[in-house]
């Protein structure tokens, strides 16, 4: 599953990064090694001082309506895989 309830009013989603892309955009589904299920994003971003990640920041807050503040990287600063 690649997103489950943190609280009343908040998701977890389960990411898989690729950072160089022509464009932004979701590719479709990833199953890793252990088993998780991960939304795979490409992202026109390179992975240089944390542009990426405020890249994938960035498009969850757009995809989901919600202000960017209002969206965190909980695990994966440093790592493709990523859950925000």
């Amino acid at each position: 599953m690649i997103t489950r309830a943190e609280g009343p009013n908040s998701i977890l989603i389960d990411q898989r990064v690729q950072p160089g892309a022509a464009n932004t955009r979701v590719v479709g589904f990833e199953t890793d090694t252990m088993g998780i299920t991960r939304l795979k994003l490409q992202i026109s971003a390179r992975p240089v001082d944390g542009v990426a990640n405020t890249t994938v920041i960035a498009w969850v807050a757009k995809s989901f309506g919600v202000p960017k503040r209002d969206v965190a990287l909980i695990r994966g600063q440093k790592s493709r895989s990523k859950t925000v």
